[in-house]
């Protein structure tokens, strides 16, 4: 755990979606848990979702499935977010915290693939062609 400039609670557990201290957020405390984060190559998005079910109480590393988020827009919309929501909200693992996890898809993504500094890149072009 680790505390912040304006008094937040961190927290580093893996299914943690919001990485916030908190009960409703925690992937340890839940039985049903939902967390987005980078792959080993740190190229990737995934998501990983924990089931709940009593039967995967002694493997553990089996009651979490992931999955890759691999195109991001096809069709005019994000496809990335509509897997986080037909695992999540759709599937009844976790409905509240779909929101959570799709924000944090696009911020991972954002990250990875640099988007805004391709956009400041061209901004400043801009500003000295003109």
């Amino acid at each position: 755990m680790k505390r912040g400039n304006a008094g937040h609670v961190f927290s580093a557990e893996p299914l943690n979606v919001t990485n916030t201290h908190s009960y409703k957020f925690s992937g340890l405390a839940n039985a049903k848990a939902v967390g987005v984060q980078l792959t080993a190559d740190r190229k990737r998005v995934q998501l990983a979702v924990r089931n709940g079910k009593k039967g995967f109480a002694a493997r553990p590393t089996k009651a979490v499935a992931k999955t890759q988020l691999g195109k991001h827009l096809r069709a005019g919309s994000s496809r990335g977010a509509r897997t986080i929501r037909a695992l999540t909200e759709k599937s009844f693992v976790r409905p509240d915290l779909t929101r959570f996890a799709i924000t944090r898809y696009h911020k991972l993504r954002q990250a990875t693939t640099g988007v805004a500094s391709k956009k400041a890149a061209r901004r400043s072009s801009r500003k000295t062609v003109a």
